[in-house]
């Protein structure tokens, strides 16, 4: 069973996060205490907790630390070729004779 550890917004016992069964690899097999975080650009799509905000009363899906950035490891690199490739283009662009 696992609480949710930020006193600030949860308060000193916590909100219990409902795991559900844990995905093969999930972060619960490799520490009692994994992390867990909102992904809000929804890249991580394993390893997830259900929490209720506290606030608005609504379910958060959560994702493990290990999922979340594995997930943004893999789209890291895919971003690096979308900066290169915007400059080698604009590069590119003022080279071109001017008509």
């Amino acid at each position: 069973m696992l609480f949710t550890r930020e006193k600030r917004k949860f308060g000193d016992i916590g909100i219990e996060l409902k795991l559900g069964q844990p995905a093969k690899g999930s972060a619960l097999e490799d520490t009692a205490n994994p992390n867990y975080f909102r992904d809000f650009s929804g890249v991580a799509k394993w390893d997830e907790a259900e929490v209720q905000d506290p606030v608005s009363g609504k379910s958060v899906t959560l994702a493990s630390g290990k999922a979340l950035w594995s997930a943004v490891k893999k789209l890291q690199w895919e971003r690096c070729h979308e900066i290169n490739n915007a400059r080698l283009a604009a590069w590119r662009n003022k080279l071109d004779p001017l008509p």
